[in-house]
């Protein structure tokens, strides 16, 4: 783990590190709801058909570091594999 440091009891991730991933999964959510509700309307200009998978390139960039982030947090045995081996 690089960025998550150990919170008081040695347990885990630090509090405000689960916090900013919190934070950063909560607002790709958002934009993820508005986004699909401006999907709602028919689009039939190829520009902004270009614009929404653009979007959705980005929102898909943006949860696979996310998830990476995740997992590496939960990832205490420093193998590199997402999993606590150490228990």
């Amino acid at each position: 783990m690089t960025d998550a440091t150990p919170n008081d009891d040695m347990t885990g991730p630090s509090v405000e590190a689960q916090l900013e991933t919190a934070r950063t999964l909560q607002a790709i959510a958002s934009r993820l709801l508005v986004w699909s509700a401006d999907m709602t309307s028919t689009i039939v200009d190829p520009d902004d058909l270009e614009d929404a998978r653009r979007a959705m390139s980005d929102l898909s960039d943006e949860l696979s570091w996310a998830a990476q982030r995740l997992d590496d947090m939960l990832d205490d045995d420093g193998e590199g594999d997402g999993h606590d081996d150490e228990a």
